[in-house]
């Protein structure tokens, strides 16, 4: 059973993507597995924190490997491991559709692991547009982008990197187009899996139950809504969120954003404050990137659990 893997940043669309794919009778899959990233990352060079030491746990897999085991057979192990796990999910099948935003942060160490036995879809949303809904989804409407750093300062280079490399095997869509043309899309999807577009055009969209995944979409939408491709241009609706974004997009840059298919300068200018003025939500919208700055240098979430006894100690 090949893997296919949607690669995309957080509220970009994977999941309607994913279920538009879920309609295929060659296709099987789950909301997020974020299994990938467990057995993928301890060889990632990226400070990660634990009672019981990542750094020691880095170091005594690699010698491991290297010493008893082998790479290659070290890797084939691991395919074999996950096609046996997705086999017990699902049954067997030609495709098991992989989608896991995070899985960005190991791009490389996904697509080495396979190289051309899977099939690499990268799904881009505008940077912007993704900010408003993660504050719309998991914020109640205000600033929480901090929660997001990674997203934003990982994922999105990994994701520039893979758009513009030279490697064939990979198809880059658009949410944009996407759901405004919809048949359109589907079909070079379609003929990149070798799959019928048909099934994919007719019937009502399946919620995936679990817990991950898009908690809100599933449920308000059976079917492409192409007035979601620009709604978030109205969505900007205190002046602190419209300094914020820019902020935001002037870290992401002007190259960054070129690379992705988006105008830096429109989409600036787009950036731009609707609606009626409430000092309520101005100040929320600025308390929260203050306490986004302090948690960012402080990680009050570990503190927490120190403090509350849960863990005695962090350990890189």
């Amino acid at each position: 059973m090949k893997p296919i893997f949607i690669f995309s940043l957080p509220r970009a669309g994977s999941t309607l993507l994913q279920r538009l794919l879920n309609k295929s009778e060659k296709i099987s899959t789950v909301p997020e597995t974020w299994m990938f990233l467990h057995f993928l990352s301890f060889n990632k060079d990226l400070p990660t924190y634990s009672t019981y030491s990542s750094f020691h746990t880095k170091n005594a897999i690699d010698d491991f490997v290297q010493i008893n085991v082998g790479k290659e057979n070290f890797q084939d192990n691991l395919i074999e491991f996950f096609e046996r796990t997705f086999i017990d999910a699902v049954g067997n099948n030609d495709y098991f559709l992989e989608k896991t935003p995070r899985n960005l942060i190991i791009h490389d160490e996904i697509t080495s692991l396979y190289k051309d036995d899977a099939k690499y879809i990268y799904l881009l949303r505008n940077p912007i547009s993704i900010a408003l809904s993660m504050m719309n989804t998991w914020g109640g409407g205000h600033w929480n982008i901090y929660t997001f750093k990674q997203d934003f300062h990982y994922s999105i280079n990994n994701l520039v990197a893979a758009v513009e490399s030279s490697y064939q095997n990979k198809l880059v869509v658009s949410y944009e187009n996407l759901v405004k043309n919809e048949a359109e899309e589907i079909k070079k999807i379609s003929s990149y899996l070798d799959i019928d577009s048909n099934s994919l055009l007719s019937g009502e969209l399946e919620v995936l139950q679990g817990r991950m995944g898009d908690p809100t979409g599933q449920i308000k939408y059976k079917k492409v809504d192409s007035s979601r491709a620009d709604n978030w241009q109205n969505q900007i609706d205190t002046y602190a969120k419209q300094l914020f974004l820019r902020k935001l997009l002037k870290s992401i840059g002007e190259v960054n954003m070129e690379s992705l298919g988006y105008n830096y300068s429109a989409t600036r200018e787009t950036i731009k404050k609707s609606g009626r003025f409430n000092i309520a939500a101005e100040i929320k919208d600025v308390l929260r990137y203050i306490y986004g700055c302090i948690y960012l240098r402080v990680q009050p979430f570990i503190l927490r659990d120190i403090f509350l006894g849960k863990v005695k100690t962090a350990l890189r």
